[in-house]
């Protein structure tokens, strides 16, 4: 106990520094992927995708930011049932991701820094976390829903992440940035059909974020 105690005093002269952290919103749009696209089986639309983002700066160098996103992504697909006056399959996806990573700004000079308007700053990061997704399914008297390739129940699966984006503030609190993401998981079935092979679904995704930066005195 007293060890660990020893240790926590330690950290306070990090604790005690300028703490900054924001909390964000992204929208824009999403596209999925799967070995049923790529054989051209499937007729992907854009989907909507939004996200609620924390951010906290690591005080030893500010490059760095522990961050968690709630991603959300909501998609229509249709896949194709065959020539002549077969109707096609249509599903709507909706996954939810929770996960936390980190993110790094490729600025020298934001290693220790208070925001400050129009400081920006590319970025990079990388998450991992879990999905849930559930499928809603529009499908003709002719088929069924107890076939293997579908499913409407949540499903979970792990997933990761990498994220790139540029970032600007438009005074010491509020900022915008610009991204893209690619989100890979260990499920076949964010696409709402499952596929007959191995490969995984993944996800792009692109938006426009808004953020607000807190600092305060600890």
């Amino acid at each position: 106990m007293r060890r660990w105690i020893f240790l926590s005093f330690l950290w306070l002269p990090v604790l005690v520094q300028a703490q900054y952290y924001s909390l964000g919103v992204n929208s824009g749009a999403s596209f999925f992927r799967g070995e049923t696209t790529a054989e051209g089986q499937l007729l992907s639309e854009p989907g909507i995708h939004l996200a609620a983002v924390y951010n906290k700066w690591i005080p030893l160098d500010e490059r760095w930011q522990i961050s968690g996103i709630l991603d959300i992504n909501a998609m229509n697909s249709r896949i194709k049932t065959g020539e002549g006056s077969l109707p096609e399959l249509q599903a709507y996806s909706f996954i939810l991701s929770p996960m936390v990573g980190i993110r790094y700004y490729f600025d020298r000079d934001l290693k220790d820094y208070v925001p400050e308007k129009y400081q920006d700053a590319f970025f990079l990061a990388l998450y991992a976390g879990i999905s849930m997704n559930k499928n809603q399914y529009q499908i003709p008297n002719e088929f069924t829903t107890e076939n293997p390739y579908y499913s409407s129940d949540w499903g979970l699966s792990f997933s990761n992440m990498i994220q790139g984006g540029y970032r600007i503030f438009l005074n010491s609190h509020w900022s915008v940035e610009a991204q893209a993401s690619l989100k890979y998981g260990t499920s076949d079935n964010w696409d709402a059909f499952n596929g007959t092979t191995n490969l995984k679904d993944w996800i792009f995704t692109t938006g426009l974020g808004l953020s607000y930066a807190f600092d305060f005195w600890r």
